[in-house]
């Protein structure tokens, strides 16, 4: 009897470990299922954020070549102003050496005009008739 004992008992191990075996598989695929799909889901995601991305960045680099244009609109702007502002700095110092001549000019004449005055030796000049009204 004791053999049967041992029979009754290794058959018992042999159908409880095939029951448990089939158990096993079963729950750790549906476990490996729900990873798989969540890994799905992530590289769904992963995709969308990266299409997303790819989206940004060819807009920057649009904005970007629209503000390299600009930029050089600006500079070709500024140089043209530059050579304006130095063409209009040059005439303003000829027309102020233009000008400094002139005075000078005419300082000089107004010293000859009074020196040939005095050699004249004219009387003084009686104010006119509205100037002495106002006094």
């Amino acid at each position: 009897m004791p053999r049967a004992y041992r029979v009754i008992g290794f058959l018992l191990v042999i159908v409880l470990g095939a029951y448990g075996c089939t158990k096993a598989p079963v729950s750790s695929f549906s476990a490996y299922a729900a990873k798989i799909q969540k890994l799905e889901a992530d590289y769904q995601a992963a995709i969308a954020a990266r299409d997303e991305v790819r989206t940004q960045l060819a807009a920057a680099h649009h904005q970007q070549a629209q503000l390299q244009r600009e930029l050089n609109q600006l500079k070709v702007q500024r140089d043209s102003l530059q050579t304006q502002l130095t063409a209009r700095t040059t005439e303003r110092d000829a027309l102020q050496l233009q000008y400094e001549k002139f005075r000078t000019t005419l300082k000089e004449l107004l010293g000859h005009a009074e020196q040939a005055v005095s050699e004249l030796h004219l009387p003084p000049l009686a104010p006119p008739a509205d100037q002495q009204a106002h006094k």
